[in-house]
């Protein structure tokens, strides 16, 4: 029965495919402060998006980079299947991988998983343990066969390739939900663990300050919308429309992508919606604290189903009401917090839902905030990286199946 050291700090590598501070950062980078914080060492492997010349080497909040420059051409190819991007992943003293006690890959993408292989090979008696982590359905749920053209038909067909090895390459499995779980199961996978997308207890100031921050009006009631999934923002849009005949205080503010397709569908919205565009996080959570009520709206898809959206907790450590689709590790989670409305995972459902969402928060605010020790006692990151230490750390024999942690 093979098993990590317990009298020592570990030593955990992460191999992730770029450095954009989007996405799948927001999971990896607050896993590996909570291990850190724990007392353990934690390098990340992985790869510029921008630098095509400069390798670094950097120290960000305790957790230590290794980035080498990406290679050109990524406007041809997908920046994960670019095959100069994976050989200097695999070459060069920069690519090279100190013994650790955990080698962690996170998702399905060609340049880290090839390199998190070939250390695998390399180091496969050293005593270290290899595990995946998996917080998307790429291939038939990001990515829909129907909509890869040229050469990113190549680029699904790796992650394709990756979803379906990586389960049974690893000694064991961590997703961000119970759908990801089971499928990791159905193919191979020995272990599983849920781990949940978490939040740091961060303070908001008073609503009123971060509105004169961030230029928006003091006397509305904001809708806010977070982040870079743009599939259902238009739902937003919709929601807004039916709610301002019978609150016509009512305004929307967006950060991250740019809804600009789909407020041109609602010209009638124009001075109703402030669009901030790509922010820092430090100002999307003041956004979230400068809002009445966080929106969600997630269809019934596989891709859906697969998630645990970083902004359902963002929203809610900002002391923010969400109005979300009852979809997915949502559903399970958001039944044991206050302030999670539920909505139906369709359009017209969805936007009902949220108008019925917006007037009761309205009339009685104090309501609908989320109580904080209930949402630290489940989300808070450092109780997370507790939550995976203790999964690094479990005896393994193979063949066996871990609950949630």
């Amino acid at each position: 029965m093979r098993r990590l050291p317990l009298d020592r700090p570990l030593d955990v590598a992460f191999f992730v495919s770029h450095d954009g501070a989007s996405g799948t950062f927001f999971r990896y980078h607050n896993l590996a402060r909570g291990l850190v914080n724990r007392g353990h060492r934690v390098t990340v492997h992985s790869q510029s998006y921008t630098n095509s010349r400069t390798n670094a080497v950097r120290e960000e909040d305790g957790v230590r980079y290794v980035v080498p420059a990406r290679f050109p051409g990524n406007r041809w190819i997908s920046f994960d299947a670019n095959p100069g991007n994976i050989l200097r992943r695999q070459l060069g003293s920069i690519a090279r991988v100190a013994r650790a006690d955990v080698y962690h890959l996170f998702q399905p993408f060609a340049n880290a998983a090839w390199q998190w292989r070939r250390v695998r090979r390399a180091r496969r008696g050293d005593g270290g343990q290899f595990f995946w982590d998996w917080d998307d359905l790429w291939a038939g749920g990001r990515i829909l066969p129907e909509n890869a053209r040229g050469l990113n038909r190549l680029t699904l067909r790796l992650i394709e390739s990756l979803e379906h090895r990586l389960p049974a390459l690893a000694d064991a499995v961590t997703t961000c939900s119970g759908f990801l779980a089971r499928l990791a199961r159905e193919r191979g996978a020995r272990e599983t663990a849920v781990v949940l997308n978490g939040l740091w207890p961060e303070l908001c100031p008073p609503r009123v300050e971060s509105r004169r921050a961030l230029g928006l009006r003091e006397d509305a009631f904001y809708l806010t919308f977070l982040g870079w999934t743009p599939d259902e923002v238009s739902w937003c849009f919709q929601a807004l429309e039916r709610l301002l005949p019978v609150l016509p205080a009512a305004r929307l503010v967006c950060c991250g992508y740019i809804p600009e397709g789909e407020l041109r569908a609602h010209p009638a919205l124009a001075d109703r919606v402030d669009v901030l565009g790509d922010v820092a996080p430090e100002k999307a959570h003041a956004v979230a604290c400068a809002a009445d009520l966080g929106l969600l709206p997630l269809a019934h898809t596989p891709f859906n189903e697969s998630r645990l959206p970083i902004k359902f907790a963002g929203y809610l450590a900002a002391g923010l009401p969400v109005a979300c689709s009852e979809i997915g590790e949502i559903a399970a989670l958001g039944r044991q917090l206050r302030g999670v409305l539920f909505a139906p995972p369709h359009r017209e459902g969805w936007v009902l839902s949220c108008v019925d969402s917006a007037l009761a928060v309205a009339r009685n605010p104090g309501a609908y905030k989320p109580e904080r020790q209930a949402l630290l006692r489940l989300l808070d990151w450092n109780a997370i990286a507790g939550q995976l230490e203790e999964f690094y750390l479990r005896p393994r024999a193979g063949g066996t199946i871990s609950p949630r942690i």
